[in-house]
């Protein structure tokens, strides 16, 4: 995807450059490692540099002949500062594989630039081609780079080749900074072939009590998609709780409606809200025996929803407390029961004769209930 045409270009000394201060290459030393250097070069710009200084090579401000510089290879740089490569009038490719900053004006008044490889930024900022009337090819990658104003002021985009990853079109129309129109000023669009398959993220979080699935059931919160794949998001709110809406990663409201239909084109965290329900529903609270061998009382009649409530059972002599049952249900074995109120609840004490044993044959989880059997 890189692979520049080199044939027309005059033969150039290949300079390694150094940095003074590691991981920063700046004005200094270009300066000094180019000093007297009457031929053209290219510049070689290995690890551990990483970040090319503002003005490093600015051919306007430099000890630098602008005229010299034709080739940047930088496969370990991840930021181009500002000016960086300003005036370097006859530039004709920046290889940066790894870099993600283009800082503005980093390549402004580029004349003869060009080819330029930059997969992985992932921002570029104003006037940073400015007048780079001779750009030919801008390779860019599967996430659209976010675009400050006038990025290409001056350029004839009309003779400009746009290279992306298969697969990432989608993504460049959905992107607020790019679309279909902005796109359509370029002279092509070529999708180059990639190994693996582009995918976006979606995952879905949650704010509150509640859950949030993809899908209307099962317990998916993450997955990856091709770009615009359609999913169904589901929330559900815990007792006592209401749902608040879904926002976007940048808290903008997307929806109110707990199920909701999304097209994902990009990478995108979803959050389900929840909020307590106001004012909180009052439940009531009434509790019995099965029969004369014990008692049952209660610590309250009524509640509001998940306040904690107490219910307790009180064998009399010779019998013991088996459990407590909320209808068919077995909800605790404990004789002080201690719950958060969700709804309107009756419960009965179960007693048995001490002497007798309670053997418990089965027990099954049943809507978040023991159920046991044989019952006394």
């Amino acid at each position: 995807m890189c692979a520049f045409a080199t044939a027309n270009l005059i033969a150039q000394v290949p300079i390694i450059f150094t940095a003074t201060g590691p991981p920063t290459l700046t004005q200094s030393d270009v300066n000094t490692q180019i000093s007297g250097v009457p031929y053209p070069f290219s510049a070689n710009i290995y690890s551990p540099i990483t970040i090319i200084d503002v003005n490093a090579f600015n051919g306007r401000d430099n000890a630098i002949n602008e005229n010299y510089l034709y080739i940047v290879n930088a496969p370990d740089v991840r930021i181009i500062s500002s000016y960086a490569f300003y005036g370097c009038t006859n530039l004709k490719i920046i290889d940066c594989p790894l870099a993600t900053t283009i800082s503005s004006n980093a390549f402004r008044e580029c004349v003869r630039l060009e080819n330029v490889n930059i997969p992985l930024a992932t921002t570029i900022s104003s006037n940073a081609f400015w007048l780079c009337t001779g750009l030919q090819n801008l390779t860019l990658g599967a996430v659209p780079p976010n675009l400050a104003t006038g990025v290409f002021t001056s350029v004839p985009l009309g003779s400009v080749t746009l290279n992306i990853p298969a697969g990432s079109l989608c993504a460049y129309e959905n992107h607020p900074d790019w679309g279909t129109a902005f796109l359509d000023q370029f002279d092509d669009v070529v999708e180059y072939p990639v190994t693996n398959t582009i995918t976006n993220n979606l995952t879905l979080s949650v704010n509150g009590n509640g859950t949030a699935i993809i899908g209307s059931s099962g317990t998916l919160t993450t997955e990856d998609v091709t770009c615009e794949t359609i999913r169904t998001i589901t929330a559900t709110a815990d007792a006592c709780y209401q749902f608040d809406g879904w926002t976007n990663a940048d808290n903008t409201p997307l929806s109110t409606n707990t199920t909701e239909t999304i097209t994902v084109v990009k990478d995108s965290t979803i959050t389900a809200n929840f909020k307590l329900i106001s004012p909180a529903p009052t439940y009531s609270l009434s509790v019995s025996s099965n029969s004369t061998m014990g008692t049952a009382s209660s610590s309250v009649s009524s509640a509001t929803c998940g306040s904690s409530v107490t219910v307790t059972a009180t064998p009399n002599a010779g019998y013991k407390f088996v459990y407590w049952q909320e209808g068919s249900a077995i909800v605790s074995t404990a004789d002080t029961y201690i719950f958060n109120i969700t709804a309107n609840t009756s419960l009965t004490a179960v007693f048995d004769d001490a002497k007798k044993k309670t053997r418990i044959k089965k027990i099954n989880v049943k809507k978040g209930k023991l159920i046991i059997t044989p019952q006394p």
